[in-house]
């Protein structure tokens, strides 16, 4: 959250990109520096597309750019180079939700396969002045004895094929609902990757700085896309413990550790008069069975103005954050469309490997 707010004179305004400002940060002893993208979005803009009769348009964009944050599939669409997650233990109580995952990269021409274990934390904090919570996750490498049990679990994920460790220090996401209206989403990065003496430090210094801009794609696939149904933190056809929670006034599915995080919230009296929130539902279910909710994962919105991800691209695929103009041409029906998460596809610049988390977590 600091990380998050902070803009003053140890952040350097590297560049804008359509509505998104990107940062750097200098980290003592580090060659690369701290990076983050930052996206204001207005609240009439929010009223355009998030509206409805059971929850305020904040409220709905906060909970949707958060899901599509931590979004196992919406990741892989934002990050070209990003492979599947596993989850390997969780933990949750009614403010905070945690788990541990081991997450991969695939490799290409010039970089390995790369792997980590890594423990995602999630929050949820009220905002002075707002019933609507700020919501953030945040995601660091484990040290090796936590991860050691979980020894046998990420062999099998492996499958025989060798990878090099995942030099990502650090990424989050942080949606912070604004007073009068709109939201910032904060989508920031430190990474260490290992890179060849003939590569120039620019280009991945560079790299770095794009891959924060996943940012920006982050908002326009809220805008643009169906929340997948349901949130999964692994891909979709895997089994994982999901909760059933009434979230934005309807009903989702979504990782279980984080349930809480996500859920409604009945007013309760609260400090200078404004409503706090307590829990409205969050009733456990098994995901054992491979359900055919998939198929509507990321399903344009209606009516749709998405353009399609672009996999291949290193900048952001649409121009703007927001509904298209009037008269654009719908977008496919293809389950990877529009632009964001965590996106839209913002990876990282080879040679470097892919950094986003998330992100992405990235994060």
């Amino acid at each position: 959250v600091e990380l998050s707010e902070g803009l003053d004179g140890q952040w350097t305004h590297e560049k804008d990109v359509h509505h998104m400002r990107i940062f750097s940060r200098l980290m003592d002893g580090m060659r690369f520096p701290l990076v983050k993208g930052v996206v204001d979005v207005s609240g009439s803009e929010l009223a355009k597309s998030f509206a409805n009769d059971k929850q305020d348009a904040t409220a709905c964009a906060v909970r949707e750019i958060f899901c599509f944050s931590i979004s196992c599939f919406a990741n892989q669409l934002m990050d070209k180079m990003k492979g599947d997650d596993t989850l390997l233990e969780t933990w949750g109580d009614a403010d905070v939700g945690a788990c541990l995952l081991h997450m991969k990269w695939h490799k290409n021409a010039l970089s390995s396969a790369k792997d980590g274990i890594f423990l995602r934390t999630a929050r949820r904090q009220p905002v002075d002045g707002l019933a609507c919570d700020r919501l953030t996750h945040a995601t660091v490498p484990v040290p090796a004895e936590l991860a050691a049990p979980h020894a046998a679990k990420v062999e099998a994920a492996l499958n025989g094929v060798a990878h090099k460790p995942q030099r990502l220090l650090l990424s989050w996401v942080d949606v912070l609902p604004r007073v009068g209206g709109g939201l910032r989403v904060t989508l920031g990065l430190h990474a260490d990757p290992e890179v060849s003496f003939l590569t120039p430090t620019s280009l991945v210094r560079s790299a770095i700085l794009d891959a924060a801009g996943t940012c920006l794609s982050l908002a326009d696939m809220a805008f643009n896309l169906r929340l997948p149904k349901p949130i999964k933190l692994q891909p979709m056809d895997c089994d994982e413990d999901l909760a059933e929670v009434i979230m934005a006034g309807q009903s989702m599915r979504v990782p279980k550790c984080f349930a809480h995080v996500l859920a409604d919230r009945k007013p309760v009296a609260g400090r200078n008069g404004v409503a706090s929130s307590a829990p409205l539902r969050a009733t456990a279910e098994s995901a054992s069975a491979k359900t055919a909710t998939s198929a509507s994962a990321a399903l344009p919105r209606e009516p749709s103005s998405a353009k399609a991800v672009q996999a291949a691209g290193v900048v952001v695929s649409s121009p703007s954050v927001g509904p298209a103009p009037a008269g654009s041409p719908p977008s496919p029906s293809e389950p990877i469309a529009a632009s964001t998460a965590p996106a839209t596809a913002v990876a990282a610049a080879e040679p470097v490997e892919s950094t986003t988390a998330s992100t992405p977590a990235a994060a």
